[in-house]
């Protein structure tokens, strides 16, 4: 069959922006059970159900989130709006799956990409990639260099957090930080109230460390130590210690 060579016009949308791209660690092992039983179908369903409202478009910042498979991608305009957007949404991605046992892995980069509902590509893609592939596997997500001087410049060096068990320290993104940063005793207004998911947080992590062996086990046990060190040091959550009691 000979292609015509009158291709459809497209809307060219490809340019800088921020792109972080997650894995859904442990994603195989759920689709295996879901093709056996009807009940973990519903619960895999329910957590895509739950990633998809997550993060919602916003045309302001050029926010934009696309799923498939294991694989998430967020993206959103090359500025300061964009940035904070782009942060806010990935601490709440990562903060909705913990609730519901799952970790991520991602990275985090800059660079051209088209991102729309129908196509999603380009270098920045590739890059943020590229990070996340970076061994070892634990369930953190990635800052590269220029995404950290960005923060840094916009005012969200805080939500820089270092690997120092590694060499060099590797720079990844705090999305713990809205546990560590939590004040009860002084609400303010359009807080979100957090110690049932922190409880509930603690207690699934608590018994993946008895049940996990292999490499699943080592990422909640790094999991564990970023907790521990940046959550639980606070003093106003708990730590997260290997437990009997049976998950939530």
């Amino acid at each position: 069959m000979r292609l015509s060579s009158n291709w459809p016009a497209v809307n060219d949308i490809y340019r800088d922006k921020y792109v972080v791209f997650m894995d859904i660690l442990g994603f195989k092992n759920l689709v295996s059970a879901a093709d056996q039983q009807p009940a973990h179908r519903n619960t895999l369903l329910s957590i895509l159900t739950l990633l998809k409202h997550t993060a919602a478009a916003n045309p302001h910042c050029g926010l934009h989130l696309s799923q498939f498979s294991d694989c998430i991608i967020l993206s959103a305009d090359h500025s300061p709006q964009g940035l904070r957007d782009l942060l806010m949404s990935v601490d709440n991605i990562v903060s909705n799956l913990l609730q519901r046992n799952i970790l991520l892995r991602g990275g985090m980069e800059v660079g051209g990409v088209h991102h729309d509902d129908d196509f999603v590509y380009g270098m920045g893609v590739n890059k943020a990639h590229e990070l996340q592939c970076t061994k070892p596997h634990d369930p953190c997500i990635l800052v590269s260099g220029e995404v950290c001087n960005d923060m840094k410049a916009s005012g969200f060096g805080h939500y820089i957090e270092f690997d120092q068990t590694k060499d060099p320290p590797r720079a990844f993104l705090h999305y713990l930080l809205q546990y560590a940063t939590y004040d009860p005793l002084t609400p303010m207004p359009g807080m979100e109230v957090l110690d049932q998911p922190a409880a509930r947080i603690i207690r699934l992590m608590s018994h993946r460390l008895r049940v996990d062996s292999g490499d699943v086990l080592e990422k909640a046990q790094w999991f564990q130590a970023y907790w521990n060190r940046t959550v639980a040091a606070s003093g106003v959550f708990g730590r997260i210690e290997a437990s009997h009691e049976n998950p939530p």
